[in-house]
């Protein structure tokens, strides 16, 4: 006798086989997959946006260090500034908006404006998932000296999210010594 035969000869005519779920089994199944993606998804949505946050707020600082790095490779003043639209053709700098992203620029008159006689290093884009990211100073841009010093004394932004919760962890703050040594810190009140 085969191994199927053998299988086959204990099933009778009118017995069930296991042939699948049940629909009762299934509405149960899917009942508590959105209970449980109910309850996860305010937590994932805070992560989502904590993220988008810190990544942000690492744009920003990468974006610093690149200009004190291109101050002093190059010997002379790089500017960072504020811009409405960095990817546009003609990228030019906007009065405090940093939200939608940044310039980095060789600035030799260092007044902080990309004119025609400077360069564009790099442009960052913002992230739409961030509320704002507001200077302390409301300065629309920085500038590096050639030897890697912030002119004009320290700066300060605070990466803030879209999500109304006040949850400060889910703040960073990107700091700026007059060394020129960008550093990002958890939350928003962070001390510089």
């Amino acid at each position: 006798m085969s191994l199927c035969a053998r299988f086959t000869a204990f099933e009778s005519p009118g017995s069930r086989a296991l042939r699948g779920f049940t629909l009762v089994e299934l509405l149960v199944t899917i009942a508590v997959a959105a209970i449980l993606t109910m309850i996860a998804a305010p937590a994932m949505q805070t992560m989502l946006a904590t993220r988008a946050v810190a990544g942000n707020a690492d744009d920003l600082a990468a974006a610093l260090r690149q200009a004190r790095s291109e101050a002093l490779k190059r010997g002379m003043p790089v500017s960072v500034c504020a811009s409405a639209d960095p990817n546009a053709g003609a990228a030019a700098c906007a009065d405090g908006v940093w939200t939608a992203g940044w310039l980095v620029f060789t600035d030799p008159g260092a007044d902080g404006s990309l004119d025609s006689g400077d360069s564009l290093v790099r442009a960052f884009t913002g992230s739409r998932s961030v509320e704002s990211v507001v200077e302390d100073d409301d300065k629309a841009f920085t500038t590096f000296t050639a030897n890697g010093l912030v002119v004009g004394g320290p700066r300060r932004w605070v990466v803030m999210p879209k999500l109304s919760s006040s949850d400060a962890n889910s703040q960073r703050t990107v700091c700026l010594p007059v060394s020129g040594r960008a550093q990002v810190k958890t939350g928003g009140e962070a001390a510089c």
